[in-house]
């Protein structure tokens, strides 16, 4: 996937192009259809996908980012995924401690400002018995590259 997002604003729109090409996506609307979050999977090896989920500020810390990463989950799951591997900064407290939740499990113990986590899938259980692809939306609104 590319790691973090670069800082420079067209690099940044060239990132996320490459993302909604590449990888498998789910993105949360507000009731004013605006996208307020979204998660995306992105196929690595082996029936692993690492995992990139990002809500809109104004709608962290609502239950946005935990119905996305539940959802998420469930998705990697329906698609027949073994493992989904996440890299998260060190600092991000509210967001280790949601996947930790989740069942994510550390991987690197290491001065790096990255931390690497991993949800084995082959021990989840689905929650629901609801596939995504019965709420899902499929006419999906495009979103402007233009900046």
């Amino acid at each position: 996937m590319g790691g973090l997002p670069p800082v420079n604003d067209r690099e940044c729109v060239r990132w996320v192009g490459r993302l909604v090409q590449s990888g498998l996506s789910l993105i949360a609307v507000g009731f004013d259809h605006a996208v307020v979050g979204h998660a995306v999977l992105c196929p690595m090896k082996k029936k692993t996908c690492e995992m990139l989920i990002t809500v809109s500020p104004q709608y962290q810390k609502s239950g946005v980012g935990t119905q996305l990463l539940r959802s998420v989950i469930q998705f990697a799951y329906e698609l027949g995924f073994h493992r989904i591997w996440i890299s998260v900064d060190k600092t991000n407290f509210v967001a280790i401690h949601l996947y930790t939740k989740s069942g994510f499990e550390r991987l690197t113990f290491t001065d790096s400002p990255q931390l690497e986590m991993a949800l084995d899938l082959k021990r989840y259980h689905p929650t629901a018995q609801l596939k995504v692809k019965a709420v899902m939306n499929r006419k999906v609104i495009a979103v402007n590259q233009g900046l």
